[in-house]
């Protein structure tokens, strides 16, 4: 097949059933399963004639012989997804110089430090989910400062937005967090409180995501409301705001999913101070900025949410 295909530059590799196992992989564990993966031997060793590679996506329960994925120079993108009985660690990926993407999903059996990656110089994105033995902090990447786009993980690897920041990936488009790391996707913050240093915090990095920010439902600020009436629910969202070159922040009544021009906002809660009315831009900032300000109506005046009589009052009066 690799004389037939001798420029090859992308393959696939997907389960081949449950009674399989490559010839070089390691027996399962389990005797029982060690019987049923014998009845018919696959041989990964092909994969290294196919000397162009660029792209290589691996997703199987079958055992396979690990070396023969990883010598491969040429390769720039890289998947490997529920290997569940394979036998493995990251820092295997080290002679993978090119390798630009890598993603990593449903491994229980990988091992190893994130900090292994730090050689793979060439790294835009990396994802990384459900691989509870891969240890590691994300702060251990900044080697990948000046190339690293994208980086997405689950819980268990890694470490608060607070332990990192833009000065730390200058280069980062997208950050994707769990729920479980502080100040992830959808992370609920449990007091108002603790709201301004912690996004203070992250502006100052100048690290800016969507990442649907809430308060918790067991926060003791958090309050109910008549859900069937037609009144606005307070305000206990989140949102990062620009405009021009000044950050800001501020708290929102809706979804996550609702448009911006269509939230209703408390006041913004600026980083940076207004830009002098003699830059070049003083008009199109002030025009985003009457467009963002439009959204603030009837929680004009309040820089954090309203208490829960406020709130009642407001709707009163």
């Amino acid at each position: 097949m690799a004389k037939a295909l001798p420029k090859l530059q992308q393959l696939s590799i997907f389960d081949l059933g449950g009674r399989h196992i490559y010839s070089e992989g390691t027996d399962p564990e389990v005797a029982a399963e060690t019987a049923n993966y014998h009845s018919h031997a696959h041989d990964l060793n092909i994969i290294s004639s196919f000397t162009k590679l660029r792209e290589l996506h691996v997703n199987t329960f079958s055992m396979w012989r690990c070396p023969v994925l990883f010598d491969l120079p040429l390769l720039e993108s890289l998947s490997i997804l529920n290997c569940i009985h394979q036998k493995w660690a990251v820092d295997m990926l080290e002679g993978l110089q090119l390798l630009k993407a890598l993603k990593l999903y449903g491994n229980p059996n990988l091992t190893g430090n994130l900090s292994s990656l730090r050689v793979l110089k060439k790294l835009e994105s990396v994802t990384l989910d459900d691989n509870p033995h891969l240890t590691g902090n994300l702060s251990s990447l900044r080697a990948l400062k000046d190339t690293l786009e994208k980086l997405s993980t689950s819980g268990g690897v890694g470490s608060g937005i607070r332990h990192i920041c833009g000065h730390d990936f200058p280069a980062l488009e997208r950050l994707d967090l769990p729920k479980s790391v502080h100040g992830g996707m959808r992370y609920e913050f449990e007091l108002i409180s603790g709201v301004p240093s912690f996004a203070l915090n992250l502006l100052l990095q100048r690290m800016q995501f969507d990442l649907y920010w809430k308060l918790s439902e067991d926060s003791p600020d958090w309050y109910g409301w008549d859900e069937e009436s037609e009144i606005i629910e307070p305000p206990f969202n989140l949102q990062l705001i620009q405009v021009g070159s000044r950050l800001g922040w501020s708290w929102f009544s809706g979804f996550p999913w609702t448009p911006r021009d269509k939230r209703h906002s408390c006041e913004i809660n600026w980083l940076d101070p207004e830009p002098s009315g003699e830059s070049s831009d003083h008009e199109a900032y002030i025009e985003d900025l009457q467009r963002i300000q439009h959204g603030i109506d009837c929680f004009r005046g309040y820089y954090d949410p309203p208490t829960e009589q406020q709130y009642h009052r407001l709707y009163e009066s």
